[in-house]
């Protein structure tokens, strides 16, 4: 054998005939070579494509040469057989010694013929395609003598045939994700590819991302679809293939899916309860109100039913977060009159505006004129009440004391007679009572007992009775009555 230029020749689509082959026998210029019918022609398709199923798909041909160097039409190679077995074809029966092409006319009377051997290959159906794919296994595909000992393969890789297999892009799997609000999630887990990097992908260059993003990461701060889009575009421009073929282009072929990251917002409840205070009781905003936060995290889209797991972890949990009150004038000592108190959820030193805070009443004999979620609860207040018993008075006298509350002077009690009042509306407090001198000026007046006044104990009583002296008042016929004054049992 000589030159293996023209050994193959490839066609550009499948309905053409590939010609593997092409006759050895014109470059055979000697019988010197034993090749007869025995000779074995080995053809090892690529792994990248299917060989027909069985050998009737493979045609068998002969061309008898002329003297002006061409070949007469193709005739059915009469003796000629092929087999297929392990994706390699061998085709036997060619007597290449006794055909081989000469220019000068042989003794035989002809110039010889050649051997046509024709099948069409087809890609496999998971070869992605690409340009330049090789055909032929050119290792494995030679000439072989009646030995089986190699004489002369039909090429190298440089000069082994090639065709442009159109690219067939795989599908691909996109993964909707879940994430906080304030968390992110990186793009290359919007989507799974096969594995590329098997002999299907040997051709192509695989790229894939989300369209308009250009980070590694996304952070949407709502619920946000990303179009993920994997370009499977050929490694070479196809320039090899001169025989024409498939070009594809070298932008590649694209395919489009939808990937959804879900994004957890977080929903934050608080609940605060009314509260009964007592008027001048020392307080702390908060105090009472049994105040509680919850912060459950959703996908605020209704439409959105079975969504991932959520990756990482919360921004934040209950135990971030704290309740903060406020009141406009409050002094810490709670006041006669109801006051409301403003509630927020506080996360350091930010306010969570968007916290659903609840208000219940809660508060027995109580009603509760402010909205159940306007963020504010009531101090609902109460006041304590003192009852001052006069006995031992001369009728339709009267007596005046002056009540004092924590040592101090608070307000004055006047009684007619014999008799009791009630002062109401006082604040928390040790009272006592002093009767007034000037007014009961026959009797001696003396320290008295306290009543205590507490959120527990709101009412008291004071007794005051009055014993006249044994002196004689003016006239020497009038006796002094002499004060005694105790705090009265309630049960009195």
């Amino acid at each position: 054998a000589g030159s293996n230029a023209g050994y193959y020749l490839t066609a550009d689509k499948s309905s053409d005939l590939n010609n593997i082959f092409q006759t050895i026998s014109d470059n055979i210029q000697t019988a010197n070579i034993d090749l007869g019918s025995e000779t074995v022609i080995r053809d090892t398709v690529s792994q990248y494509f299917d060989l027909p199923a069985n050998p009737s798909g493979i045609k068998l041909y002969t061309a008898a040469a002329k003297a002006d160097g061409t070949f007469a039409d193709d005739v059915s190679a009469s003796g000629v057989t092929a087999a297929i077995e392990n994706g390699v074809v061998s085709v036997t029966g060619f007597d290449f010694n006794a055909n081989f092409v000469s220019k000068e006319l042989k003794k035989d009377g002809t110039y010889g013929k050649k051997l046509i051997i024709e099948f069409d290959v087809t890609p496999k159906s998971d070869f992605i395609g690409g340009n330049d794919v090789p055909t032929n296994d050119w290792e494995k595909t030679a000439v072989l003598d009646k030995y089986g000992n190699e004489v002369e393969k039909f090429a190298d890789e440089a000069t082994t045939p090639t065709v442009n297999v159109p690219i067939n892009p795989p599908a691909f799997t996109v993964n909707n994700r879940t994430i906080y609000r304030g968390n992110s999630t990186s793009v290359n887990g919007l989507y799974t590819l096969p594995d590329t990097t098997g002999w299907q992908y040997d051709y192509v260059k695989v790229t894939a991302g989300a369209k308009t993003v250009a980070t590694e990461t996304v952070a949407p701060e709502t619920c946000t679809d990303y179009t993920v889009t994997v370009t499977y575009a050929p490694q070479t421009d196809g320039s090899r293939n001169n025989k024409g073929g498939t070009p594809n282009p070298m932008t590649g072929v694209s395919a489009d899916s939808t990937a959804t990251v879900h994004v957890l917002q977080p929903v934050v409840t608080a609940s605060v309860s009314d509260v009964e205070k007592y008027y001048g009781e020392s307080y702390t905003l908060g105090g009472g109100a049994n105040g509680s936060i919850s912060v459950d995290w959703q996908d605020l889209t209704v439409e959105h039913t079975d969504i991932p797991a959520a990756e990482g972890t919360a921004p934040f949990t209950n135990a971030d977060l704290t309740l903060a009150y406020s009141s406009d004038s409050f002094n810490g000592t709670v006041p006669k009159h109801d006051f409301d108190v403003t509630v927020k959820v506080m996360k350091g030193e930010t306010e969570i505006t968007d916290a659903v805070i609840t208000t219940s009443c809660g508060v027995s004999g109580s009603v509760c004129t402010t909205p159940a979620t306007d963020k504010i609860y009531t101090v609902h207040v109460r006041t304590c009440a003192l009852t001052i018993t006069k006995t031992g008075g001369a009728a339709g006298e009267p007596y005046v004391f002056t009540v004092m509350k924590d040592g101090q002077a608070y307000t004055e009690a006047t009684i007619v007679g014999n008799g009791s009042v009630t002062i109401f509306e006082l604040p928390v407090g040790t009272y006592t009572v002093h009767e007034d001198a000037g007014w009961s000026w026959r009797y001696t007046a003396f320290a008295m007992e306290s009543a205590e006044l507490t959120a527990g104990n709101p009412t008291g009583e004071i007794g005051c009775v009055n014993t006249r002296a044994a002196d004689y008042w003016l006239n020497g016929f009038s006796t002094v009555v002499t004060n005694i004054f105790g705090a009265v049992s309630s049960d009195n």
